[in-house]
C-alpha cells in the first residue's frame, strides 16, 4: 500500500486507513477507493490540501487507534459559587456564619483581589450610611427658620 500524499510504500499499519474515498479513473468514472496515510505529516498536508472529504470521521477504517484521543475536554465547572452579602445580609446571620462567611471570603480574596476591595469598599459604605441614618434619626433637628 502507498501513502495517498507522499506516495511513499506503508510497510506495517499505517497512521490512517480510509474507505470510500472518490477518485475519478482514467476513463472519467467516480470510482470509491481505499486510501492509506502513511504519517501524521501527510495527513495535515491532507487536510491543508483540502483533499480529505468533509465528513472524513466516516471514512476511516482504524477508529480503534482515535480511541480516547478525539474527544471533547469539558472543564469542570465549579458547582460552588462565592456570593459576596451586603452588610444589612451579614447583621442578619449568627457569629458562626458571619465566620464561615468570612473565611470563604478571604480564599476567594486570594483568587480575585480587586473583586474582594470593591466588595470591602461596599461594605464599608454601608456601615457608614447606617452610622449616619441612625445619628440623625437619634437627634431631633430644630431649624431656627
Amino acid at each position: 500500500m502507498k501513502c495517498w500524499n507522499c506516495e511513499q510504500i506503508i510497510e506495517g499499519k499505517p497512521w490512517d486507513h480510509l474507505k470510500d474515498i472518490s477518485e475519478e479513473s482514467e476513463d472519467g468514472k467516480i470510482l470509491k477507493v481505499e486510501k492509506y496515510v502513511c504519517s501524521y505529516k501527510c495527513c495535515r498536508r491532507l487536510h491543508n490540501d483540502h483533499r480529505f472529504p468533509p465528513n472524513l470521521w466516516d471514512h476511516i477504517v482504524n477508529k480503534e487507534d482515535y480511541k480516547g484521543l478525539i474527544s471533547p475536554i469539558v472543564p469542570k465547572r465549579n458547582q460552588y459559587q462565592f456570593q459576596h452579602l451586603t452588610h444589612e445580609e451579614l447583621k442578619n446571620m449568627d457569629l458562626d456564619e458571619v465566620d464561615q462567611y468570612y473565611q470563604e471570603r478571604d480564599e476567594q480574596m486570594c483568587m480575585d483581589p480587586e473583586l474582594a476591595k470593591l466588595h470591602d469598599e461596599l461594605i464599608n459604605e454601608d456601615k457608614r450610611t447606617e452610622f449616619l441614618e441612625r445619628e440623625s434619626s437619634g437627634e431631633e433637628s430644630f431649624d431656627d427658620y
